[in-house]
């Protein structure tokens, strides 16, 4: 299930810049981005 999650927004972006519709890339990343956890900040104190 996670890899198929993964997969999903991956196989968008690569049709999507196929197509040239670069703001499907756009947002798919920022999927991509926020289930892999990036978009969070990590401070050590």
């Amino acid at each position: 299930m996670t890899a198929k999650l993964l997969n999903t927004p991956e196989q968008s972006m690569y049709l999507a810049l196929k197509k040239g519709n670069y703001s499907a890339v756009a947002a798919n990343s920022k999927v991509l981005i926020r289930l892999i956890g990036l978009d969070t900040q990590n401070i050590n104190h």
